[in-house]
């Protein structure tokens, strides 16, 4: 696995971000028990698409895009290699796929993390590079010469534009239906600061989705919660924001969770950022 240009990537699991369309939370796929031994230890669920089927970004050692059917059938669809090559099928070549999103059509868009570039998987498991060109850095422009550093999260908006957590960028990004790459907010610099897009600061931010009105929400790993708060975070009035926090958001979430019978779990180091993982039953799914 290769080191990303400023940071080494943390984590490939699923946070709360990392869902697509936020309008449709029961429609999206947190863990699927039945197949968990048929994966690495970091491939990631991201969404199930109308007919019922599941894309499985399998990263770790397989660096490869899965599907599953309604049936519980596995196949893979692209990659199975580490590299970063385009082609069909197994000619492909993934490294660390991370974010998922899945178009009308049934095109799948991938955030190959560790290859810093965003790539397209069509039905026919095709593989093309959107935008990156495996060397990390920050550069907007057309798609082939645009760079990323480790992009985590992706989603699509109601315009047809991939929207990207460029992770260790520290900013988000946004790719037009023509391929042109542009920065959408952050300055470049770790922090937590709100304001206009651009003078705006995040932290190592990861999944990210399109809620129903159009905006975009942002899961900012940041750099760790304390134990202290830690333990007591999911109880109304207690923030992990210091004076900028109501102490509510969580509590809130955690009931929403509860109330789908499901659970989080928190993985959280100082320096190293936060993990938030939603574990539902699969009669919930």
């Amino acid at each position: 696995m290769h080191a990303c240009g400023r940071r080494e990537p943390r984590h490939r699991e699923a946070g709360p971000g990392a869902l697509g369309d936020l309008g449709h939370f029961d429609q999206y796929v947190r863990k699927l028990p039945s197949a968990a031994d048929l994966f690495s230890d970091e491939s990631v669920a991201r969404l199930r698409t109308g007919a019922r089927e599941h894309q499985i970004a399998d990263a770790g050692e397989a660096n490869a895009i899965r599907r599953i059917t309604p049936e519980g059938n596995v196949s893979t669809i692209a990659g199975g290699t580490e590299g970063f090559a385009d082609g069909v099928d197994a000619a492909a070549r993934f490294n660390t796929p991370s974010g998922l999103a899945v178009d009308a059509k049934g095109v799948v868009y991938v955030a190959d993390t560790a290859n810093h570039a965003i790539r397209r998987v069509d039905p026919s498991g095709r593989v093309t590079t959107v935008a990156g060109n495996g060397v990390p850095g920050w550069q907007d422009g057309p798609g082939a010469s645009a760079r990323f550093n480790g992009p985590i999260g992706i989603a699509l908006d109601a315009r047809g534009r991939l929207l990207v957590s460029d992770t260790y960028n520290d900013r988000v990004r946004v790719i037009s239906p023509t391929g042109d790459v542009t920065t959408l907010a952050g300055e470049g610099v770790p922090g937590l600061v709100d304001g206009p897009a651009l003078a705006a600061r995040f932290d190592t931010p990861t999944g990210l989705g399109v809620a129903p009105d159009g905006s975009i929400v942002v899961a900012d790993t940041g750099s760790g919660i304390p134990k202290e708060i830690r333990g007591a975070m999911f109880e109304p009035f207690i923030t992990t924001k210091g004076e900028k926090g109501t102490g509510l958001g969580l509590w809130i979430v955690k009931g929403i969770v509860e109330g789908h019978s499901g659970k989080i779990l928190v993985r959280s180091s100082i320096g190293k950022g936060t993990i938030f993982k939603l574990v539902f039953p699969v009669s919930h799914v």
